[in-house]
């Protein structure tokens, strides 16, 4: 049995975790062929009953008006919710509904990030999901050896990885917060690591930020860049986009024994800080409170890589996901 995909909605970002679908897939006796695009030149000569696996909001609906019906879709956060807080349009925000309730409605093996998402998609459509995975946004293994690097948790060394654009990401916010320690503590250093070094440096300066360095490094790079630093900021604002979404940066900063400081709003994330040490969660009233404490804490390397080991062995475990998956595909399957 063939199924395809779209190698156009392939993003660095992504693919560690498409990869691990795919990976299952082939276990369970798919033979998984990449289009390079949605071209009809790829698309007309296909069997109708040809199976898909799609990443992008538009896919499903595109495909079944083309007369294609077996889809297993990743849900990759809330498109609708996410447009409308870049463009504010009512319009566009209709439009996006549509094709997320068609891929809700037609996929036929779903992906999730989280519980949220799942449950806030099948409450907001009026679709539950007969057959579905719950595997969280991760794009890093565990790097042991950043966690000994010299002076990494002497030195109060904050990081940022990721857009200094998109309005969720709360760019400007993370700065003030930042700005805020510098004038509460003594040598403390931003690194902030983007493609958007243009918006960043403004941002910085319009902040007034004094210790601080910015730079572009490809994706590959980012562990190694990182594994000096103390502390990684994930700030979001309370909005269901951030309720249901789990940021890669999550596992790019553990894997390198970078302690996170991020906002309550990210409830999966929450659970987890619950359940493992030296993970710090914030919001407007206790920020300050929580980063002074973070600030007053000697942390041992190794106790520190033992609570995320566990982590990445379980919540961010490659393997665990890759076994879980195809089980839970063979048994799909298998009802077909």
């Amino acid at each position: 049995m063939t199924i395809y995909y779209f190698e156009s909605n392939h993003r660095t970002v992504t693919d560690f975790y498409l990869n691990i679908i795919i990976e299952a897939l082939r276990n369970v006796g798919f033979h998984v062929v990449p289009l390079p695009d949605f071209g009809l030149a790829h698309l007309w000569r296909l069997p109708k009953d040809s199976w898909f696996l799609t990443t992008g909001h538009k896919d499903i609906l595109r495909l079944r008006v083309l007369g294609f019906g077996h889809f297993i879709h990743w849900f990759q956060g809330l498109p609708a919710e996410e447009d409308f807080m870049r463009t504010h349009s009512q319009w566009r925000k209709r439009a996006m509904n549509i094709l997320d309730r068609a891929s809700m409605r037609y996929s036929r093996f779903s992906f999730f990030v989280s519980s949220q998402q799942r449950d806030y998609l099948s409450s907001k459509f009026g679709i539950a999901p007969r057959h579905h995975f719950i595997m969280p946004c991760f794009n890093e293994v565990l790097h042991p050896q950043h966690f000994f690097t010299q002076g990494k948790y002497d030195h109060n060394t904050f990081c940022y990885v990721g857009s200094a654009t998109d309005p969720w990401q709360c760019f400007d916010q993370m700065l003030a917060i930042y700005r805020n320690i510098e004038r509460r503590h003594n040598h403390c250093h931003l690194k902030i690591l983007t493609p958007d070094g243009t918006v960043a440096h403004k941002a910085a300066q319009r902040a007034q930020l004094e210790h601080y360095t910015i730079k572009c490094v490809p994706h590959e790079q980012v562990a190694q860049e990182i594994a000096s630093c103390k502390f990684g900021f994930i700030i979001r604002e309370d909005h269901v986009v951030n309720h249901v979404a789990t940021p890669t940066k999550m596992s790019s900063y553990l894997a390198s024994g970078v302690i996170p400081i991020f906002s309550e709003a990210l409830l999966p994330f929450n659970e987890l800080a619950r359940q493992h040490s030296f993970l710090y969660t914030i919001n407007y009233r206790n920020t300050a409170d929580v980063i002074d404490q973070c600030l007053a804490t000697t942390f041992q390397p190794q106790q520190v890589l033992e609570s995320y080991r566990a982590i990445f062995d379980t919540y961010f475990g490659r393997k665990r996901y890759l076994t879980a998956i195809t089980a839970a595909l063979r048994s799909f399957l298998a009802q077909q």
